[in-house]
């Protein structure tokens, strides 16, 4: 309840996607003018990205490592 992971502090969830290709869909989105935030560690489990729905909602993308 307590976690600034979410974003807002009523947001209580997340969606998260995979994705085949992290910067292939972070290119897309860019071009489409939604703003990205890409993770720039590479961890054990792969590549994280971050974005918001026009909600402020947050969305992950990841790319399995």
């Amino acid at each position: 309840a307590d976690t600034e992971y979410f974003g807002r502090p009523e947001q209580q969830w997340m969606l998260n996607f995979r994705v085949r290709d992290l910067d292939v869909m972070v290119a897309q989105l860019e071009a489409a003018g939604i703003t990205v935030e890409v993770d720039p560690e590479v961890y054990p489990n792969g590549r994280f990205a971050r974005l918001q729905d026009p909600e402020g909602n947050p969305i992950q993308l990841w790319e399995p490592g």
